[in-house]
């Protein structure tokens, strides 16, 4: 049997049987090797050509590992293989993990490749703010000094309010570091201090934000009307956290089902049997029908709204029965029997 390598074989082949990493023609006899990496093939390129390795790392990053010593160390390739997989400033030289705008290209695409920034650059305000936009635990990597600057604290929540997660619970007090970071993502309510969540200002910006902050809030904030309906318009699944007295609320309510009509599986029995709010729900989605009570599934109009046929139960009156039969005959040249009112009843 003879072997090549995928690299080399011609489309003619007709490839039979796939084994991973291995091909096998049945018709020739040949066992083909896939000797490629992501989408270059190794023994084909010249990896001291600039033009060439240039344009295979703009295409997959990860060509740089393959490239020559002095083309891993020229300023273009690395940059241009670092916008394509941000993780491949592991292959650049040691000068250039130190240089700022190959090391924040690489962050940008990847915040892991803070990994391989040089140490002073992980200590660079610039590159620590672009590997949180990332991913909010790259707060961790914030020297101490820092981490109670409150200037450049309210830049990183600024970017990421999940950052508030890994702040001091003395900062987590701080409102203006709190409503920063709220503003940007309101679910971080939940690491704000007992007392901010009990803030009104502070629990409305989150809401608008997103809806579901309302779960973090305060009890007695989950009560509020001004600050429920916020949610519930932003939200409608927000209605779930609120107090049972809100979720019985008509208004609230009819926030939620317009903004999202399966909000209806959160309200009390009785608005699931208010006509005006189930209508609502469903006109935003036909959905919403399965939280329906029975009594007005069973209502033509509401059935209607949720796109199915009127109930069978629905009866016509008979006279309107016997119209429609006496219709039908004549229109199929049949003459009703004697007593039509009676077989039809039957």
């Amino acid at each position: 049997m003879e072997i090549m390598y995928l690299s080399t074989i011609r489309t003619s082949h007709k490839i039979r049987k796939s084994f991973g990493s291995f091909l096998f023609c049945q018709e020739s006899n040949i066992l083909l090797v896939n000797n490629t990496q992501g989408g270059f093939c190794m023994e084909n390129t010249d990896w001291n050509d600039k033009d060439e390795v240039l344009k295979l790392v703009q295409q997959d990053g990860t060509a740089l590992e393959y490239a020559s010593k002095e083309l891993r160390n020229d300023r273009n390739i690395v940059t241009a293989a670092v916008r394509q997989n941000g993780l491949v400033l592991k292959y650049a030289p040691e000068k250039l993990c130190n240089d700022k705008e190959v090391v924040l290209a690489a962050i940008q695409q990847n915040g892991w490749a803070l990994e391989y920034a040089s140490k002073e650059l992980r200590n660079d305000k610039d590159v620590l703010l672009a590997a949180i936009r990332q991913n909010a635990s790259f707060f961790q990597s914030i020297p101490k000094e820092l981490r109670n600057d409150k200037a450049f604290l309210l830049s990183v929540v600024k970017q990421n309010g999940w950052a508030l997660e890994y702040v001091s619970k003395e900062l987590c007090n701080d409102k203006d570091i709190v409503l920063f970071a709220v503003h940007q993502e309101g679910t971080a309510l939940e690491y704000a201090s007992k007392e901010l969540r009990n803030d009104r200002n502070i629990v409305t910006a989150a809401v608008r934000q997103n809806g579901w902050a309302l779960e973090c809030a305060s009890e007695n904030l989950r009560n509020d009307k001004d600050i429920v309906l916020a949610a519930a318009q932003q939200d409608g699944w927000a209605l779930r956290y609120a107090s049972k007295k809100m979720r019985n609320d008509k208004d609230v309510v009819m926030a939620a089902v317009q903004n999202d009509g399966t909000a209806l599986e959160f309200t009390s029995k009785e608005l699931q049997d208010n006509k005006e709010i189930v209508l609502a729900a469903l006109q935003s989605t036909p959905d919403a029908f399965v939280y329906v009570s029975p009594r007005l599934k069973q209502d033509q109009e509401v059935q209607k709204a949720a796109g199915l046929e009127p109930d069978i139960s629905q009866k016509a009156d008979i006279d309107t029965v016997l119209k429609n039969a006496r219709k039908w005959c004549q229109e199929h040249n049949d003459t009703p029997t004697a007593q039509p009112k009676l077989n039809i009843e039957r």
